[in-house]
């Protein structure tokens, strides 16, 4: 459809401005390559949500190598085209299944993938869906399992700030979310750190 509307007369450009199912990806490579080729307006809108894997079947979302295989595959077809295209990930904070610590490796991930999140949702309990069943009852309805539920406002808090823990409004909260995660190797100057070490946390890390 894409290709027959392009070459319509007196059009020259279709841009896909929603987000895509990047997950079909290994099932439809020609489909990709004529998004990638044509279609993309510079930015490209995908929705892992989350990149640990034990979220993300709560989720019924693919798991972190999928995205990371689309990822590659998109950066590098974008550099072989010449176009400079970017991806804009979608991710959630705070649901179902979503503990402090998988949230700061989620940061991490996307520290190490070069991805800056703009869009960034807390999980909002909504009628008819398995997570909002979760939400409510702490069990997955699927497999019967008790599952963690980050309900108290400071945590889900905390939980959003390490998604967008590069922006320098949210240095403090970032600090104690990852206190709280047990992973006070993320706070300071090194290479792997997602946050500055401040004079206040350096007293309580000694």
């Amino acid at each position: 459809l894409l290709e027959k509307v392009r070459g319509i007369a007196k059009i020259s450009h279709v841009k896909v401005s929603s987000g895509v199912r990047y997950e079909l990806f290994d099932r439809q490579r020609e489909y990709f390559r004529e998004l990638l080729a044509h279609h993309v307006g510079g930015l490209l809108k995908v929705a892992p949500e989350h990149f640990v894997d034990c979220v993300t079947a709560r989720m019924g979302k693919p798991g972190r190598q999928v995205f990371e295989r689309f990822l590659e595959y998109f950066r590098g077809e974008s550099l072989r085209l010449g176009r400079k295209q970017f991806i804009v990930p979608y991710l959630m904070s705070g649901h179902p299944g979503c503990t402090m610590a998988d949230m700061a490796e989620t940061a991490l991930t996307l520290k190490r993938l070069g991805l800056k999140v703009e869009q960034v949702q807390d999980f909002t309990p909504t009628p008819g869906s398995v997570s909002t069943c979760m939400y409510w009852t702490g069990t997955d309805p699927l497999t019967g399992e008790d599952v963690y539920v980050p309900k108290d406002h400071e945590e889900r808090k905390m939980q959003r700030a390490l998604l967008q823990y590069w922006v320098a409004e949210n240095a403090e909260t970032v600090r104690k979310a990852l206190l709280k995660a047990g992973r006070p190797d993320l706070i300071g100057s090194g290479q792997k750190c997602l946050v500055r070490e401040h004079a206040a946390v350096r007293r309580m890390l000694k």
